[in-house]
Formats: C-alpha cells, structure tokens, sequence
C-alpha cells in the first residue's frame, strides 16, 4: 500500500497579504459546459475552471460527440440541439457529484445505452430521488446494484417525455439543477413540484439565471413550483466568475493569520450563492470591500464567535466557517449542515475528528456542529481529509497559526483548485 502524501503547514508569521487570482467557478462551469453542449450552435466561455471536476464533464461530453475546443483560456463548444451520439457509451465520473447529476439527467436525451460511474464514494452516494423523478419524467433508468446510488445504466430513445414531476428538496438541489438543465429539450417540458424544505437555494436560482443567459426562461409561480417550457437553448459568449467556494477558503487566510487579501476575479454582484459567506467572514469581525480590482478581506482583530448561525444556504463554504470558529473564542453552533453528511466523505464527522485532533472542543447533531473556540487550546495534527478538496482547504486556515498542521493528501484539492497550496503560499507575507 503506498504512503500517502504529507504536506507540513508553516504558521504565518506576520499575517496573510496577497492580491490573487483564484479558478473559475465550478458550479457556473459545468452547468455552462452542459448548457452549451444542449445548445444549437458554438458557445465560448472565457476563464473557465480547469481542474479534475470540470475535466471529467469535458471528456463525457467529448464522448457523447460533443465538439470541445480549448484556445488559450476559453473553452468552444459546439452544440448540436440535445442530439448526442447514438452508440452505447461508457460514462467515468470520478469523484465529481455535479456531473454525475447533472449527466445522469442529459444521459436521458440519448439514443442508446449510457452506464455512469465513478470512484467507490461515488457509488455510496445516494442518487433514488432524482432516479424516480426521471422514469416519472419517461426516462428508462436503474441503478446496477438496485441500491439507488451509481453505477446507473439509462437505455434512452433520444428524447425525454417531461411533464409534471414531483421531487424532495431536502437532499440535494442539483437534483433540481439537473433536471431544469435538460427541460427546455423535453418534449413536453417540465412542471416541477418541490416537496419542502429546499436546502442550498441559492444554487437552484443560480442555475435559473444561468439559464436566462442561455435564453431559456424558467417560471416560477409559487415557491416550490417550477415550469419550464420546450425552448431553443442559444450559444453564449460568457466569462466565468471565480469560484465563490473556493473563494471562501482564501479569504478565511486572511481571518484566522490577521490581514489582507483580495481577489481580483471575484465580482460585486455575483450570481453564486457562496458568495454570502463574505457576510459570515463580516459576522468574524473582518472588513469586507469590494471595487473594480476585486473583493478585499481584511482583518485586524482577533475572530469573534459566530453564536448560533444557518448555513444551509452555503453548505461548502460553511467548512472554512467551522475551522474559523475554532480561532474564535466563544461558542459557535453552525446549523443547516444536512447534506454535508452526503458530500465526498461525512462531512460534518471528519471536521468533528479533525478539530478534535487538533485540540478543539466539538460536539455534532445530523445537521449541526458547535465549536467552542479557545485557540490557546489548539495544537498540530494531521489532517485527514478523506480524499476531499473542501476538507483540505479549510483546514488550510489552521495552519497558518498552528504549529505543526499535515495535510494528508494534499493533492486532493486538484478537484476544483489545483493551484491551492500555490496561492496559500502566495498569501504569505
């Protein structure tokens, strides 16, 4: 068995200053990529994200017949109408959730035998709500080992029925997101019911304005109500913000050593819901600006505590808040954690035993985590990060105070953010 790589954290001595360039957003990216591919025509987006996650939807979309060029940082992509390729396909997801979702729905819209999969944790991961709602939606799905999760195998005549479709919003909303990706293709549309709650919120509408970029227009009458008629989805010129997650796992440098970091790709009125988590890093106590050269983070004070916050609304930014709330002294309850347990490791159990490891006092519930912060109390550890970007980025924000913290794995991050460790290091004074 090989050892797995160690990378050693050296404390910021004298703070986090850096003016930095982070990768386009992943979730805009392969929403984008798809969206272009179901498209009549050649679409371009500029400052896309490239990393293992968005390669992986790239090489299935290449294998379904779509044509892909790269010239420099923009991506072509050439769209044939919702028509793929007709012979049977083999479809390596990886790691990556997004496009098993959003693909498993595409997948639909094939002539053929599609067989999804992935690595072992992909085929852990629960998938049955978006199952039956696309055999409510006519689509000839199963999964190879009858337990609702990938491998899935989809025998497709072309096209999907659509029509009026009931689903749970209390798992995951890119089961939402990838059922309204492939709407305007139906052939009859999709009236879409939302059984309550609807958790990460701010991803459906990010990919109901996506979506308007495209010219397709998604109705909402009531709140848990969707309706997406069959329409011409168009080609696009489109700039990729930078990733808001992964944004918000450098700015929180910038809170836990003291000081100042900007980005300069991260816009004002961003369309991605972890944006809000600059709000989070304001409840810390930082100063939060935003001009035309980016969005600054400063922080001069010493991390106040969170008390009782929801972040069910930014569940991946939410790690850089729990690993924050540690250097913070006071108690910090985070709820609205749910569907952490069903990311690419137990989300919510291995920051438990991290911090814990660490020194940190923590306790969990199924949906909530609560911190009391002493950073007195903190010590090295090795980060065990269970084959998971987010895991070893927020952790990241330890290490620049605490001696002695490993990050296990830590090429991990190649998912969404190959250069990390790059602009960790180029954050230090």
């Amino acid at each position: 068995m090989t050892a797995k790589k160690l990378l050693v954290l050296q404390p910021f001595l004298e703070g986090a200053f850096g003016n930095v360039q982070i990768p386009g957003s992943k979730s805009l990216t392969n929403r984008a990529l798809l969206l272009s591919a179901l498209a009549v025509g050649t679409s371009t987006l500029h400052h896309g994200l490239e990393s293992d996650d968005s390669e992986v939807m790239q090489a299935a979309l290449q294998n379904l017949g779509i044509d892909i060029i790269k010239t420099g940082d923009a991506w072509q992509i050439t769209g044939q109408g919702a028509k793929f390729a007709t012979s049977d396909k083999e479809l390596y997801l990886g790691n990556a959730g997004t496009a098993m979702r959003f693909l498993t729905a595409a997948s639909g819209l094939v002539k053929g035998r599609v067989r999804l999969h992935g690595k072992a944790r992909m085929h852990e991961r629960p998938i049955g709500d978006l199952l039956h709602a696309l055999r409510t939606l006519g689509v000839v799905i199963e999964s190879e080992n009858k337990n609702d999760c990938p491998p899935l195998i989809i025998e497709g005549d072309g096209e999907i029925d659509g029509g009026v479709c009931k689903i749970s919003g209390a798992i995951s909303s890119q089961f939402l997101s990838a059922l309204l990706l492939v709407g305007a293709c139906t052939r009859d549309g999709i009236r879409l019911s939302i059984t309550p709650p609807l958790v990460s919120e701010p991803y459906l509408q990010m990919t109901i304005d996506l979506l308007k970029c495209f010219g397709v227009i998604v109705e909402r009458p009531a709140e848990y109500e969707l309706n997406i008629i069959p329409q011409p989805i168009t080609p696009v010129d489109l700039q990729i913000e930078g990733d808001a997650s992964a944004a918000a796992h450098v700015f929180a440098l910038a809170v836990a050593a003291k000081g100042e970091i900007t980005i300069r790709n991260f816009p004002k009125n961003s369309i991605q819901g972890d944006a809000a988590f600059l709000q989070v890093l304001q409840r810390f106590g930082a100063t939060v600006t935003t001009t035309s050269g980016g969005t600054c983070v400063q922080m001069t004070g010493e991390p106040q505590a969170l008390g009782t916050i929801d972040l069910e609304h930014i569940p991946d930014a939410a790690l850089s808040a729990v690993v924050l709330a540690a250097l913070a002294n006071g108690t910090s309850r985070i709820t609205g954690l749910s569907t952490l347990r069903h990311k690419e490791c137990d989300r919510i159990a291995v920051l438990e035993a991290n911090l814990q490891n660490a020194g940190a006092t923590v306790t969990s519930g199924a949906d909530w985590i609560e911190v009391c912060g002493d950073r007195k109390k903190l010590h090295g550890a090795t980060i065990t990060t269970h084959d998971d970007h987010r895991i070893a980025m927020s952790f990241a924000a330890l290490g620049t105070v605490c001696e002695g913290i490993v990050i296990e794995d830590p090429d991990c991050v190649a998912k969404t953010f190959p250069h990390f460790w790059e602009i960790f290091e180029a954050c230090r004074k």
